[in-house]
């Protein structure tokens, strides 16, 4: 751009000249982008993408109204000479036009930029789950901004270890070596959440808040670290899942039914408590405890009787006590009971009555 108003001091240049040209330099531009973009991940790569997407369509766009304006209508205006004040009034209205038309379409861009620069399978596997991000220091001098962000960092961890406990819940059944290795690494991952959350509430809670949010703080820390315990007992889950699956122990039908009621009573748990934390429902938190009381005596029972009634919104279960069958998975994996109990006992600790507590 510095050589262009150097060369428009001879008074030789026009703007039917210059346009043109000042176009074409914002595209080159980008190749600075372009080459810092080598060697780094695919997340810079595609910020770089779309830098030069949004240079070379703004061109794209601009470039032939230019040219019908200057040969169509001959306007006089692009046969003025242009001096360097121009170059740089031109350079600037050029960048602000594009951003102003391109701004409505940044979904279509990024969708455009990864496409451009696509993700291997196994970053497509990590792209979905969530990151913790936002968490930043500067956001502290405004508690009330800080406290927000948060709780949308503890939500995404609550939605991905609801995701991991009922992944667990389904192995003890169907058996599936890599969603093993997913619960595992989703465990790994809600390990970081709560670290980087618990830190972060920390920060906050020195700062001044306000009462409301002093309350969501307190909240924030202990759902936060049941979440992380939820996702251990998904861990333990898939333990006798793979001890299972190693001995070659298949359940009989009667237990795979009794497994099943069970496992659909903790999911529907699961799903009433998580719902009621992410959208602070009291009325939601009410429902969760009474399921598990039912699951918690058939865990310290290791003969019972089940009987199972499936509802549209429910799960409902009824103790038959005069036809008390064997319960083998309580006998073959004696930490299965405790951990499926462990489950229910987490969300009736914290997460609802906390919320409870709270509100």
């Amino acid at each position: 751009m510095g050589i262009l108003q150097a060369f428009s001091t001879t008074g030789g240049l026009t703007y039917g000249m210059a346009i043109p040209i000042i176009m074409g330099l914002n595209i080159g531009t980008c190749v600075t982008a372009l080459i810092s973009s080598i060697g780094v991940s695919k997340d810079a790569k595609r910020v770089a993408c779309i830098h030069i997407s949004i240079k070379v369509i703004g061109t794209l766009i601009l470039l032939p109204i230019i040219i019908i304006l200057q040969y169509v209508f001959d306007l006089e205006f692009f046969h003025r000479t242009i001096g360097y004040l121009g170059i740089a009034v031109a350079h600037s209205v050029f960048n602000l036009v594009v951003t102003i038309m391109l701004l409505p379409f940044c979904n279509q861009l990024v969708k455009l930029a990864r496409i451009i620069v696509k993700d291997g399978k196994e970053e497509k596997e990590k792209d979905s789950k969530k990151t913790v991000t936002g968490l930043d220091d500067i956001l502290l001098k405004t508690p009330a901004v800080a406290v927000q962000t948060c709780l949308t960092a503890t939500e995404q961890m609550a939605e991905l270890t609801r995701e991991t406990i009922d992944m667990a819940l389904k192995l003890l059944i169907d058996y599936d070596s890599d969603k093993c290795d997913l619960v595992i690494e989703n465990e790994d991952i809600i390990d970081g959440f709560e670290d980087k959350i618990n830190s972060y509430l920390i920060k906050i809670a020195k700062a001044s808040v306000t009462g409301k949010d002093s309350r969501s703080v307190s909240k924030m820390m202990h759902c936060v670290g049941n979440f992380e315990r939820i996702s251990d007992h998904a861990v333990n889950l898939v333990e006798s899942a793979q001890e299972m699956h190693e001995k070659g122990i298949m359940f009989s039908e009667e237990c795979i039914n009794e497994i099943t009621v069970i496992t659909d009573a903790i999911s529907e748990n699961i799903n009433k408590a998580f719902d009621s934390y992410v959208k602070n429902d009291l009325s939601i938190a009410h429902k969760v405890e009474p399921l598990e009381e039912v699951v918690t005596t058939s865990a310290q029972n290791s003969r019972t009787g089940i009987s199972a009634v499936s509802r549209t919104t429910s799960v409902q279960l009824s103790w038959d006590t005069s036809s008390r069958t064997s319960s083998p998975i309580w006998s073959v994996f004696p930490t299965t009971a405790p951990t499926l109990r462990g489950v229910l006992s987490r969300l009736t600790k914290r997460p609802t009555s906390t919320l409870i507590s709270t509100m």
